[in-house]
């Protein structure tokens, strides 16, 4: 009964609640919003680079659901220039087939500032669900100064459906089946799994205590090549920055510091080398990776002078 308890009926809570967390807490837009990732196929033209004036995004899909009201589009990370430099992008969109643009507004790119996905919000269309929408993003002072720039890694493009409120909550039934909905989607969606780790933290931690206990040798030998993999895809694979994972990773350092009984002077040492990395990548103008990297050494720099206090209270007592 004991292992029952702890092998599959905690696991299995805590993994519930990463669930449950992710899909009413992990939202950067209204709950009600459910978002689909769709193929970068699905982008039918793209420039190379920077968006320049006259050149476009444009790009085509079909509704999964009704109450189609958003587009997001992903970019790279974006300093906003001086009010009069920035950019003015026009979007439109229509169902395709159809000659009239369903909506069409101009939008000034200081205000993609500090956002990854920008969200092209409209009136939510009813009954968009089967249909083909078409789209085009198009810059008209674009230069190389103040210019947006697509993030080709994955999941380009998505699209947003505004359900009502008053549709989700007239039943139980109704409410069920768009959580069912909402979690089909969204667990499908990789930026969404990326940005829900943050909630996976509580199962790691508990994963590590079992390992330690039952595997203590396992985890001796082989976690630290699992640390090392896993920094080396964040910093050179993903391009975006996710918390979880970076708490991920820094609470199996401190499980492999336990375990092993490692000396402050070794986590010190880590962080040195990643320091050592960002400057050679200064030469390259790899911001993403920099910006990372300062993250991480800043956190183990932290727990590295934790180890150290310890260790001298512990010298103290000797």
């Amino acid at each position: 009964m004991k292992n029952l308890i702890n092998y599959f009926l905690i696991p299995i809570i805590l993994l519930l609640l990463w669930g449950s967390c992710s899909l009413f807490l992990g939202n950067d837009l209204s709950f009600s919003v459910i978002k689909v990732s769709h193929s970068n196929k699905d982008i039918n033209l793209l420039p190379e680079g920077k968006i320049l004036k006259g050149e476009k995004v444009v790009g085509e899909f079909k509704a999964r659901e009704n109450y189609l009201g958003m587009v997001l589009i992903k970019f790279n990370d974006y300093v906003k220039p001086d009010y009069q430099n920035e950019d003015v992008l026009t979007f439109k969109i229509k169902e395709k087939g159809l000659r009239k643009w369903y909506y069409d507004h101009n939008y000034r790119s200081g205000s993609f500032e500090y956002l990854k996905y920008y969200p092209f919000g409209f009136s939510p269309i009813r009954d968009s669900k089967n249909k083909k929408y078409q789209f085009v993003l198009e810059s008209t002072k674009g230069t190389e100064e103040n210019g947006l720039e697509i993030d080709e890694s994955f999941d380009i493009l998505m699209s947003g459906y505004q359900v009502p409120k008053g549709e989700i909550q007239s039943s139980i039934s109704s409410f069920i089946s768009f959580i069912l909905t909402k979690a089909k989607y969204s667990f499908t969606n990789s930026s969404f799994l990326l940005y829900s780790t943050i909630y996976l933290i509580p199962f790691v931690i508990y994963l590590l205590v079992l390992l330690t206990k039952k595997r203590k040798e396992f985890v001796r030998k082989y976690l630290i090549y699992v640390i090392l993999l896993l920094t080396f895809f964040d910093l050179f694979i993903l391009k975006d920055f996710y918390l979880g994972v970076l708490f991920c990773l820094l609470i199996l350092w401190i499980a492999y510091v336990f375990v092993k009984r490692l000396e402050s002077r070794v986590t010190f040492i880590f962080a040195f080398s990643l320091i050592f990395i960002w400057i050679i990548l200064a030469f390259f103008k790899n911001i993403a990776i920099q910006h990372k990297l300062n993250i991480y050494a800043y956190f183990l720099l932290l727990i590295g002078f934790a180890q150290f206090f310890i260790e001298e209270k512990m010298n103290l007592k000797k």
